[in-house]
């Protein structure tokens, strides 16, 4: 594997002048002063449509990231990038050294927006039997376990208060939320506070736990633009585009929009222009989905959360133990 990946990289440090006059030849063909490739999550659109507002005499290549099944798949990959001249990513960082191209390509590190402040019941889901992600993927996680201890409708509809909210720590998310993500700029080449102190003073800033809104993506992507040369005026730059992360939008839940001073409401939006109204309304929507694909109350799974808290609480709250 180490001399398959060595050689990969002799390969391209040999090829590097023809790298060079190859790119001379193509950016002179079509007038652009830079290539940049962006590689991010499903953030990659809206961050390359971004810069390509800002940049409008470069080329901004949306390439989005993937998961290397194997040491060939890398290499090409290594290879698409090694042909740019400004590689923008949340990962993947030692490829330039690993290949020989690190002094060829400026690499900009740049963090994953995940944020759950605004949505700490929103959870992915898994089906124990096949291991697979529950459709759709975005699930309440109180609904889940109402699913699970295979509670009727008006006795799930009872678990959304404020005061199972404070017990299983809805309404003290935002300061937690708030440390993972200064961590994840920490591991980047952009500063947190010039990112959080803007969106704080825009409220909020994300759909759901991982899709951004337009405020935060056109945000981020200006942080970006500065370490690619531009001027402090970028700030001021206006950016329309179509972000693409707006299909799907989880609420506020009330409780926790009056803790943050923010409009919220029960009103989920969950594609293809689809809006459920009412907890009652969505604990319907989700029960019958579940049941439509025939997961059984004992067959699923939230991801990555305390299971022994939301029995206790939710338990408790439901007359029932677990």
């Amino acid at each position: 594997m180490r001399k398959v990946l060595k050689v990969a990289g002799e390969i391209l440090r040999g090829r590097s002048d023809l790298v060079k006059k190859s790119m001379q030849v193509v950016l002179k063909a079509t007038n652009y002063n830079r290539r940049v490739v962006v590689s991010s999550n499903c953030q990659t659109g809206g961050i390359a449509a971004s810069l390509q507002v800002i940049f409008p005499e470069d080329e901004i290549i949306p390439l989005p990231l993937p998961a290397f099944a194997c040491n060939r798949a890398e290499i090409r990959f290594a290879e698409k990038i090694s042909k740019c001249d400004i590689w923008v990513s949340i990962g993947g960082y030692d490829l330039p050294e690993k290949f020989g191209f690190a002094d060829q390509v400026q690499l900009i590190r740049v963090p994953i927006l995940r944020f759950s402040g605004f949505h700490p019941d929103l959870v992915y889901a898994r089906q124990i039997s096949t291991g697979e992600l529950i459709v759709p993927h975005y699930n309440s996680a109180i609904a889940i376990w109402a699913y699970q201890n295979k509670l009727e409708i008006d006795d799930a509809e009872k678990l959304f208060n404020k005061n199972t909210f404070t017990e299983l720590g809805y309404l003290d998310h935002w300061g937690p939320s708030v440390n993972q993500l200064a961590q994840r700029f920490e591991n980047s080449d952009l500063k947190f506070s010039d990112f959080i102190l803007s969106m704080r003073r825009e409220g909020l800033f994300m759909y759901s736990l991982n899709h951004p809104k337009l405020m935060a993506i056109a945000r981020l992507s200006k942080l970006v633009a500065r370490k690619m040369g531009a001027g402090a005026d970028v700030f001021e730059k206006y950016i329309d585009i179509n972000d693409g992360l707006n299909d799907v939008i989880w609420p506020v839940y009330p409780e926790i929009g009056d803790s943050l001073s923010l409009y919220s409401s029960y009103s989920w939006k969950m594609g293809e222009g689809q809006w459920i109204k009412g907890i009652r309304s969505y604990l319907e929507y989700a029960y019958e989905s579940y049941a439509q694909q025939n997961i059984a109350p004992s067959d699923i799974v939230s991801v990555q959360i305390d299971e022994h808290r939301y029995n206790q609480v939710l338990g408790n709250c439901a007359g029932i133990r677990t």
